[in-house]
Order: C-alpha cells, then sequence, then structure tokens
C-alpha cells in the first residue's frame, strides 16, 4: 500500500494523533465517503464513517474507479443495513401510494404456508393498518404496485358460477380478453385453473360430507361437492417464488408443446396474473383481499416454502411482517368490477413490480355483534398465464383448464388435470428454505 501523510485532523487526533486512525485501502475510503453523504444513516453511523474517512487522502480517493466504487458502496450499505437508493426510491412511492387514505386496524396472519401440511400450528397474528382505496382506484396500477382494479367484463349474469364447466366454456374467453387488453404488449392468455370463495357454503358442504363419512372419518379427506370450493385463504403469502414462476410455466406447456417450444416463449417475458371478482348480488361485506404494496416489501420479508406433492414440487412466499410495509385493500367490491394481481412477472428491471403479497382478513365489523348481516364475499378467482412474445398467439392451441380437462384431451393432460385438482385438498409436505437477500 502506498504511505499516506499523517493525518491531523480533530478525529484523528483524538484517536491518538497520526497513527491512532485505522489505515484503510483507498477504494474502500472512497465508498464511505460517499457513504458519509448520506441523509439515511444515524449520527453515530456517520461518525464512524468519517473517522474510518481520514485514514486516507484526497490523491486515494481520486483514484477509484466508479464500478469499484458501486460495488464496494453496494458491499457498505449491506455493512449498515442501508437500503440501496433503487429500494428507498420505491418504497417512497409506495409511502405517497397510500397517503391520506383511511384505513381500519385488522389482523394478518403472517409466517405461514398456504396449503393443508402437517407443519403445526401458524403464528398469532399481527395488528396492522390496511388502507382502503376506495374511491381513489386510479392510484394503483398493476406494473407498478402489483395489483389494480378494473370492470369486470360485461358476461352474462345469470350464469351460475358453481358450475366449472360453465365457467370454462363461458367466461374463460371473456377474461382472456380482459387480460389482453389491459396488458399491452401481451400476445397469448392461457387460464389454467379457477377457485371459488365462499365460507358457509364450504362450511355447509363439508359438514354434509362429515356426515357421510361418518364417525371418525378423517378431516383431511373431506372435500366439499362443489369443485374448487374453498374458505378465505388468511395467510399473508405469494403464489410464486423467483423460480416457481418459472416451473410452473414450463409444467403448464409441457403438455402441449416441445421444449423449443417452451424454451423459446420464456425466454420472452411471460406473468401470473390472477384475476378476482365477487360475483354476489350485492357488493361484499366481509373478507376482502389485503395487498402489499410493491416496493413497500422486499426479499428480507418472504421465506420460500416449497411443496412438494405426488406428481410435482412448487414454492410460495410465506411472509414476515415489516412497518415498512404498506397495505391496502377495496371495500365493498362489486361484480361490475375486478381486481388484477399480479403474482409473478419474469421482467426484473428493478422498477417492474414482480411479485404481489397478500391474503384475505376480516374487517373491525365482522368481529361486532351485526356481523350475521353483512353480506358475505363470494368470489371467483381465474389464474392465468400471460405471454408476451413475438408469434406466440397460437402456442399450445388446445390449452385446457389444468385441473379440469375435457373428455378429447390427451391422456397425460388428463392425469394432470386428476392430480392438480386434488392439490386443492391432499395434505403436502412442505418445508421452508434458508432465508436469503435475494429474490
Amino acid at each position: 500500500m502506498a504511505s499516506r501523510d499523517p493525518c491531523t485532523c480533530h478525529t484523528c487526533l483524538e484517536d491518538g494523533g497520526a497513527g491512532g486512525a485505522q489505515m484503510m485501502p483507498p477504494r474502500i475510503v472512497y465508498a464511505l465517503a460517499s457513504l458519509s453523504s448520506l441523509a439515511c444513516i444515524t449520527l453515530l453511523q456517520r461518525h464512524a464513517i468519517l473517522r474510518w474517512c481520514h485514514a486516507g487522502t484526497p490523491k486515494h480517493v481520486r483514484t477509484l474507479s466508479s464500478r469499484a466504487a458501486a460495488s464496494l458502496e453496494s458491499a457498505l450499505r449491506k455493512a449498515f443495513a442501508l437500503p440501496p437508493p433503487r429500494a428507498r426510491r420505491l418504497q417512497q412511492k409506495a409511502d405517497a401510494a397510500v397517503a391520506g387514505l383511511p384505513f381500519c386496524e385488522a389482523e394478518l396472519h403472517f409466517s405461514a404456508g398456504t396449503h393443508r401440511t402437517s407443519s403445526g400450528e401458524r403464528p398469532p397474528p399481527t395488528r396492522l393498518r390496511i388502507h382502503d382505496a376506495r374511491g381513489e382506484e386510479a392510484r394503483f396500477r398493476l406494473h407498478e404496485h402489483s395489483f389494480e382494479l378494473v370492470r369486470a367484463p360485461p358476461y352474462d349474469r345469470s350464469l351460475d358460477l358453481y358450475d366449472a364447466a360453465a365457467v370454462v366454456a363461458r367466461l374463460y374467453p371473456q377474461i382472456e380478453q380482459l387480460l389482453l387488453s389491459q396488458l399491452p404488449g401481451a400476445t397469448r392468455v392461457l387460464i389454467f385453473d379457477h377457485l371459488l370463495r365462499k365460507r358457509s357454503r364450504e362450511a355447509a358442504e363439508l359438514a354434509e360430507a362429515r356426515r357421510r363419512a361418518g364417525a371418525g372419518a378423517d378431516e383431511s379427506t373431506l372435500q366439499p361437492k362443489t369443485r374448487f370450493l374453498g374458505r378465505p385463504v388468511e395467510v399473508v403469502h405469494g403464489d410464486y417464488t423467483a423460480r416457481s414462476g418459472y416451473s410452473r410455466a414450463r409444467q403448464l406447456l409441457q403438455p402441449y408443446c416441445s421444449e423449443e417450444e417452451i424454451d423459446g416463449a420464456l425466454r420472452e417475458r411471460f406473468v401470473f396474473v390472477n384475476v378476482w371478482h365477487h360475483f354476489g348480488a350485492r357488493p361484499a361485506q366481509t373478507d376482502p383481499l389485503a395487498l402489499c404494496v410493491w416496493g413497500s416489501f422486499t426479499p428480507r420479508d418472504v421465506r420460500t416454502r416449497r411443496l412438494i406433492f405426488p406428481h410435482r414440487t412448487g414454492e410460495t412466499y410465506q411472509a414476515s411482517f415489516s412497518k415498512q410495509q404498506r397495505w391496502v385493500y377495496f371495500s365493498e367490491l362489486s361484480r361490475e368490477e375486478a381486481l388484477l394481481i399480479k403474482v409473478f412477472d419474469s421482467r426484473d428491471d428493478g422498477e417492474t413490480s414482480r411479485f404481489s403479497v397478500h391474503s384475505a382478513f376480516r374487517l373491525p365489523e365482522q368481529l361486532g355483534a351485526d356481523a350475521a348481516s353483512l353480506v358475505e364475499r363470494e368470489s371467483v378467482e381465474l389464474r392465468a398465464v400471460v405471454l408476451y412474445g413475438k408469434g406466440l398467439e397460437s402456442i399450445a392451441p388446445n390449452f385446457q383448464n389444468a385441473s379440469m380437462a375435457g373428455p378429447d384431451a390427451p391422456p397425460k393432460v388428463q392425469e394432470q388435470a386428476r392430480l392438480t385438482e386434488q392439490e386443492l385438498y391432499m395434505k403436502s409436505e412442505s418445508h421452508v428454505l434458508d432465508p436469503s437477500e435475494e429474490w
């Protein structure tokens, strides 16, 4: 290392003069100097940074390349737990998005999985603030915040949405057109299944299944009569991880496409979008969805939960609470509206929303004396993979619901559908992977 002139500044003299301060390599000096100007660090951190900086000289500081400075600054930010500039900018956007919105105090369940497992009891809930975006729907956009409220397609309102075959035949095509219109540049929409949520109906059908099964029946084997029916999921989760978005897209395309076709499609941008729609005659007053605004949660807030089914392996994100998170819901969603939720985006540019962390929750009114008079949520959630590549308009032309293949479907598709439908009800093996700071 090149020799340095003794430093006689006040800070170094406090440490014992010229030899008191620890001598640092000039590149670290430069990065520390740049960090010392940040407004987000504490006075104690600033003092430590300046103390170390005085071990260098302006001549040495000027020798650092911009690439090395950026690399060292990133490392030092981690050491001081400082957010990178892009993360701070996204947090500021999330803060601005909820500024001035009314809110309620409610409970969310963190750090648990979404599927039936034998992994133990879920932790106690966390009480937090959830902002109501009713009247300010235009603030939130799919590619900025990971969700957006739009008008539902004008399907025949007499359609029985508990009839799975009717939903596939008559609602799927309209949802495909909705997504193509709402996602500019998209070329192909493949809706691979749908889920129904109504708490009272599921409870009644499970009670009937229990009665028919008789005493001593295994509760884990009971299923409601209505296909794809469940209760609202009251666990904070993300549907896909940075890995499982790719693996799930590949699994869905494999029965219809060659490996070369799949590789080509997944080299282009693709997204998974859930279309959430309350179809009751009156606006829903129970069990709304709480959605975390993109940019207010980070990789440190999620853990990967690996799910092992007999026929495939999947991954979801389970989330932990952070005070930086900003939560939003839309009160009294009506049958004229549809909520788009982007649960995975292959575009990783640091700005575009990539994931959604969300959960159903119970409004304070649901815990009051008048809870029985509230209009129950009655919803359908259609799940789709949306492809953006040119020339993909006709890929997988015979694509079918992954949980409900038609009689003319190839045997491989029919077997996949049988096993996929069982995922809703079967117990799965699961474990949480080691934490990481990367998506």
